[in-house]
């Protein structure tokens, strides 16, 4: 009892330890900065390169810093998290699911994308069901003259952030079915969609498939009441996929990122809690579903 007890003094201080130096790093990085631009309009050169020096190391030690944390945050708190809820977890704290897995995904994000980003990859069995997530960033990179300065310039635009879910239904579907939520001035106009007959369900999402008949042997009445019910709990803006292949995808626009430290304090026993809290966010939505006992699963 008392080793559990030092053991866990001795997490939390190297946690608030990393935090710390990572904080400090980022706020003097900040502040060099500025000098450094004050430096370059006043003429002072050299001054001027040494504090550019000064800046890369105190980047180069923030993000050894933040990686250190990851690491501990995700050994330690959030795999722990994860094993008590699943089975045959894989855990990767840098991994995420990979862009070719996206784009087949059939998921319908709105705008344009080529290249994604994420963290905290997770491949698990949850009530026997094959279940595959991670938080994701999608961005659309591209290169852009600038006429001004005569240069070629990368900039990344964000189109998505949120969390990705994908879990194996155990058997093919007889149409692939997507939806994605009508927004704004797309609730008040007509769309190519497939109507469902539930009002409020055609309200809140446009259908696409390949087969318009068969779309309903998947989009059951009781379908979509668990659609609507798990679009509730979801905290942003949910997007779903139904593959032939037997795989659905749920995506949701949360504009967050799952199991890290956050602002404020840091604490082991608090960030247990809050990463619980995020693990049972895809249990909830897999049980809201119905998925491990309704008829899509083998």
């Amino acid at each position: 009892m008392d080793q559990q007890k030092i053991t866990e003094e001795e997490l939390n201080r190297e946690l608030k330890g990393n935090k710390t130096t990572a904080a400090v790093c980022r706020l003097i990085g900040k502040i060099v900065a500025v000098l450094a631009f004050i430096c370059v309009v006043t003429g002072q050169i050299l001054l001027t390169i040494l504090l550019i020096i000064l800046a890369c190391v105190l980047g180069s030690v923030k993000d050894k810093k933040d990686t250190v944390l990851k690491k501990q945050i995700g050994e330690n708190l959030v795999k722990e998290a994860l094993q008590e809820v699943l089975e045959d977890v894989i855990y990767e704290p840098f991994g995420k699911i990979g862009i070719t897995q996206i784009q087949g995904s059939g998921v319908m994000i709105p705008l344009d994308y080529n290249c994604a980003e994420g963290n905290d990859h997770i491949k698990a069995v949850y009530k026997d069901l094959n279940m595959e997530f991670s938080d994701i960033i999608l961005c659309q990179d591209e290169n852009i003259y600038n006429e001004e300065m005569q240069v070629w310039e990368n900039k990344k635009r964000e189109v998505f952030k949120g969390q990705w879910l994908i879990c194996d239904l155990g058997r093919e579907l007889s149409a692939q079915v997507s939806l994605f939520p009508r927004t704004g001035f797309q609730r008040l106009i007509r769309t190519d969609t497939i109507k469902t007959g539930n009002e409020v369900f055609d309200k809140h999402f446009t259908v696409r498939s390949d087969d318009g008949e068969k779309v309903f042997h998947i989009l059951t009445p009781h379908m979509i009441e668990y659609i609507l019910s798990a679009a509730e709990i979801s905290g942003g803006k949910l997007y779903m996929s139904f593959l032939k292949e037997g795989k659905l995808h749920i995506a949701v626009e949360s504009d967050c990122d799952f199991f890290e430290a956050g602002k404020g304090s840091i604490d082991a026993d608090r960030l247990r809690e809050k990463f619980t809290t995020q693990i049972r966010w895809f249990t909830d939505m897999i049980d809201e579903l119905r998925l491990t006992d309704t008829l899509y699963t083998s």
